[in-house]
């Protein structure tokens, strides 16, 4: 495994743990409200707007919060399969070093949005007062419960 795509993995198995997209087929969890299948649950958009709303983002947050919010749907963007997924697949079936060239671009693809939204929480965390980092913290620590992912343990 070349050495660049193993911190790539593991920044993408980090953003499902940060709820970044809700895994499709996930089942609704009594503990986890609003974390549900992809297609039941809330929009990343409406999340993102909650968790605003939860924030109490001022009007001299709004820039960084924007940006954030922004990241955070490019990255979804490219998580989810796109609807002209199957118009863009090749005439001829693809070799397996095709299709692993194609999973690779892809991969990568993610890791730039993923770094681009950690940025984006690195500066929206910067013009955030002390109550609302800690709420934040708890909000990205819930995503990750709710998702149930073995690399990170339970609270």
């Amino acid at each position: 495994m070349k050495s660049g795509l193993r911190p790539t993995l593991a920044l993408l198995a980090t953003l499902f743990s940060l709820g970044a997209v809700a895994m499709p087929g996930a089942p609704a969890d009594p503990a986890c409200p609003g974390m549900m299948n992809a297609a039941d649950g809330p929009t990343l958009h409406q999340r993102l707007q909650h968790e605003a709303a939860v924030l109490e983002i001022r009007p001299s947050q709004e820039a960084a919060w924007d940006a954030y919010a922004q990241a955070s749907e490019d990255l979804q963007s490219v998580m989810l399969p796109h609807p002209d997924a199957a118009a863009a697949m090749p005439a001829k079936p693809l070799s397996a070093a095709e299709r692993l060239h194609r999973w690779s671009e892809h991969l990568h693809l993610m890791a730039d949005k993923a770094q681009h939204l950690a940025e984006a929480a690195d500066q929206l965390e910067s013009h955030l007062g002390a109550e609302q980092k800690t709420v934040f913290d708890r909000m990205m620590a819930m995503h990750g419960r709710c998702m149930r992912h073995a690399h990170e343990p339970m609270h």
